[in-house]
Order: C-alpha cells, then sequence, then structure tokens
C-alpha cells in the first residue's frame, strides 16, 4: 500500500494529467484565434504595400499625363499658328495674283495705245522730222506738223516707259509670288508633320488614360482625391493672392471695376452650362461651372487683368487665372492650350486658351471659376443671363 507521500505524489500527477486534457481545447481555440489574427495583420500589411505602390503608380501616371498634355498643347498651339500662317500666306498670294492681272492689263492697255499712235505715224507717211521739214513749202503748216510730231513721239516714248516699267513690276510680283507659294508649301509640310505628333499624342494620352482607369477607386478615395486636388488650388490661390506685385495700380483708368460689372460680365466661352455650381461632383460639389464646348474653341478672359498663373495643375489640367484686383480672380481649365504667360496684361474678350480635355478628362470642356479672396463665387449671378442652359 503506498505511502502518504507517495499518495500525494500520485495525486498531484493525475490531476495535472487532467488538467492538460482538459483544457487542452480552450489553449487550441486561443492558438486559432492567434493564427487568424496573424493572417489577417499579413493581409493588411500586404494590401497596405499593394496600396501605397498602386498610390505611387498612379502619381507617377498623373506626372507622364502633365507631360503628354502640356505637350499636346504645344503642338496645338503650334497648329493653330501654323494655320494663321497658312492663311495669311494665301491672301498674299491672291493679293499678288490680283496684282499680276492689273499689271498684265496695263501692259495689253499700253501695247494697244502704242499700235494706235504708230499708225497714227504711218498716216503721216512715216517721215522722220528732217524728212517734213525739207518737202513742206507753207511754214505755218510745218510748225503745226512738227507740233503734232514732238506730242505723239513724247506720248509714244512716255507710253514706252510706262510698259517698260509695267513688265519690270509684273516681273517682281511673278518672282514673289513664287517665294510666298514655297513658303505655304513648306508652312503644309509643317503642318502635316505637327498633325503627326498631335496623333501621337492623342495616342499616347489615350493608352494613359486607360491605364489610369483600370483601378477602380471607391466613392471615398474618390472623395479624398478630390479634397486633395481642391486643397492643392486653394494653397496655390493664396499664394497667388500674397503676390504684393499684383495691385490696384496696374489697372488704368478705362477699365471698369471687376465688381461693377457683377451680372453683365461676357461668359469666356460658348457653349452648354452641363455642371452648375454647387452641383455634385463625385463625392464633393462643383465649386465653379463646367460648360461643354467644341475642342479648340477660344477661351477669352471675362475682364481686365494680369495672368498669374498658366500651367498644368493636378486635376485641372491646363489652367489659366487671371488676376482681377481687389481680391478678384477668374479660374480656366482643362485647356487644350495656353496662349498667355506669367504677367502678361489682358483685356476683357482677349483669348487665353483653348478649350480642351486636359486633366484626365474624356469630354471636351471648361471650367470656370470666380474667387473673391479665396471664396468660390457662383458664375451664374456675375455673368450674363443663361438662355436655356446655354452661355455665350
Amino acid at each position: 500500500m503506498p505511502r502518504e507521500g507517495e499518495r500525494c505524489n500520485l495525486i498531484s500527477l493525475v490531476f495535472f494529467l487532467a488538467m492538460i486534457i482538459f483544457c487542452k481545447p480552450v489553449f487550441s481555440g486561443v492558438d486559432s484565434k492567434q493564427n487568424e489574427l496573424n493572417q489577417v495583420l499579413k493581409k493588411i500589411e500586404k494590401t497596405s504595400k499593394e496600396n501605397k505602390l498602386y498610390r505611387k503608380k498612379r502619381a507617377e501616371l498623373v506626372d507622364k499625363l502633365a507631360v503628354i498634355e502640356k505637350e499636346f498643347g504645344k503642338i496645338a498651339r503650334d497648329l493653330q499658328e501654323i494655320q494663321v500662317e497658312r492663311d495669311k500666306k494665301q491672301r498674299q498670294i491672291k493679293e499678288l495674283s490680283d496684282k499680276i492681272i492689273a499689271k498684265k492689263s496695263l501692259i495689253k492697255k499700253t501695247v494697244q495705245q502704242l499700235q494706235v499712235q504708230i499708225r497714227s505715224a504711218y498716216a503721216m507717211g512715216g517721215m522722220e522730222k528732217l524728212k517734213l521739214f525739207l518737202n513742206q513749202q507753207d511754214p505755218a503748216r510745218l510748225n503745226r506738223i512738227l507740233v503734232y510730231y514732238g506730242y505723239l513721239n513724247r506720248e509714244r516714248m512716255g507710253k514706252l516707259e510706262l510698259a517698260k516699267q509695267a513688265l519690270q513690276d509684273l516681273t517682281f510680283l511673278v518672282d514673289e509670288q513664287k517665294n510666298v507659294v514655297g513658303d505655304l508649301q513648306q508652312l503644309s509640310e509643317q503642318k502635316l508633320a505637327e498633325q503627326a505628333k498631335l496623333k501621337n499624342a492623342k495616342q499616347k494620352r489615350t493608352v494613359l488614360l486607360t491605364r489610369l482607369n483600370k483601378e477602380h477607386l471607391s466613392r471615398q478615395e474618390k472623395l479624398v482625391l478630390l479634397k486633395r486636388k481642391e486643397s492643392e488650388l486653394r494653397k496655390l490661390i493664396r499664394s497667388l493672392e500674397k503676390e504684393d506685385r499684383y495691385n490696384d495700380s496696374f489697372f488704368t483708368a478705362s477699365d471698369k471695376p471687376f465688381a461693377l460689372q457683377k451680372g453683365n460680365l461676357i461668359w469666356p466661352v460658348q457653349g452648354e452650362l452641363s455642371q452648375k455650381f454647387g452641383s455634385s461632383r463625385g463625392a464633393g460639389k462643383w465649386d465653379g461651372v463646367l460648360i461643354e464646348a467644341r475642342e479648340g474653341s477660344d477661351v477669352r478672359s471675362i475682364a481686365s487683368g494680369r495672368v498669374v498663373y498658366s500651367d498644368w495643375l493636378k486635376g485641372y489640367g491646363l489652367l489659366v487665372i487671371i488676376d482681377h484686383g481687389k481680391g478678384y480672380m477668374t479660374l480656366y481649365a482643362f485647356n487644350q492650350s495656353l496662349y498667355r504667360k506669367v504677367d502678361e496684361r489682358v483685356k476683357q474678350g482677349d483669348v487665353v486658351a483653348s478649350v480642351g480635355k486636359s486633366g484626365g478628362r474624356d469630354r471636351a470642356g471648361l471650367y470656370f471659376a470666380i474667387r473673391k479672396k479665396g471664396k468660390p463665387l457662383n458664375p451664374v449671378r456675375w455673368c450674363r443671363k443663361v438662355r436655356k442652359g446655354k452661355v455665350s
């Protein structure tokens, strides 16, 4: 029979074994939950890394988009300048053609007049002055004939000189026309080259936008991006307002103060008002208006002022900001090309840009906004009346 000490040891051993047996499921459950938690943490870490990589990748694509859209804008602007120059050369060719026709007509008329004079001289017998003098016995009649002969001779020499000068002018005009035609041909070739570049830039932009749109953004992510873009724009406007060089002394006496033009300001472009001030914009709201217009249409300054920003900005594409004094600014975004540089003075109606799709948009339109000391104002209350949803 076991002794008392051995009995106690045996009881302790049995109790320990029982604890192991009965508590194993509990420990097993804790381990399972711990493993599950570890898996979740690993997934979170992996997703976080993927999101970080995605954001980096997207930022790189947006930077590339900025480069492409700037290049696209420059090519489009160059094309417009080439077209303006081509139109000018074509007008020159037309003017030169008209002058050539006029010179040919003058030469023809002069030749005909010379022919008449030659026939008149022949009718007088084709005599030389000495013969006329020797063959005439009546002094009075001789004097009349000599005067008439001198008149015909001077007239004939004048016509000959006129014809000679007209021929020289004609030769010069023909040569000048050839030069202008050569310039026009060169401009046409240049235009074709720029059109090929434009097509290539469009294709690059399309491919890039496809890559950017492949990744799905949640509503919350879109809101964050929109807020970030808006914040960048507000920061830009605040920095521009601090520039003390844009003061009221810049404006002339003929410039009517911006505030006094409320309700009668022109719209920057003709088109349909597709998004109103304060309407829903994804997860946010429009702090300006969106005007749908034909791509390449002229964008005009709604009032006199000075250009304070002319560059690409994330979310807004090619953007122009004009300072109108007293804290008023106007913004023109999503442009195809920018025609004005910082510090340039503009008058009401001056072309500052052209309508486009920059900023990653798929439809042509103009984002137009008015600010007073950074605060958004409703353009509909400041510009001329909207008729049937259209502005002009």
